[in-house]
């Protein structure tokens, strides 16, 4: 079997590109999330990822349905939610004297 050479198979791999908010999409933000995204997408296409594919995703605490049409026409794009717990417990204390600042 025939293996081709790393840099050809480094070639062959995309670039995802993941964009990160804090918000839900619902407020004035959603525009703006996809028009980021598309800008990031557009220059890693035409400067370091020529020749790979090129993949987005947003990722939000909500998804509204502007953003979710605005995604639906453009290629390589994924919407996710996402949702975060926290879990306390107890943590042990350095008896002793305080350490100087």
């Amino acid at each position: 079997m025939h293996q081709r050479p790393p840099c050809e198979r480094e070639r062959e791999k995309g670039v995802s590109i993941f964009s990160l908010w804090r918000s839900s999409t619902a407020d004035p933000s959603s525009g703006r999330a996809v028009g980021q995204l598309a800008r990031y997408m557009g220059w890693v296409r035409h400067t370091i990822g020529r020749g790979k594919g090129v993949t987005g995703a947003i990722v939000a605490k909500a998804i509204d349905d502007r953003l979710r049409y605005a995604a639906s026409v453009i290629p390589g794009v994924a919407l996710f939610e996402y949702r975060v717990e926290f879990h306390l417990e107890p943590a042990s204390v350095i008896s002793g004297t305080p350490m100087s600042k």
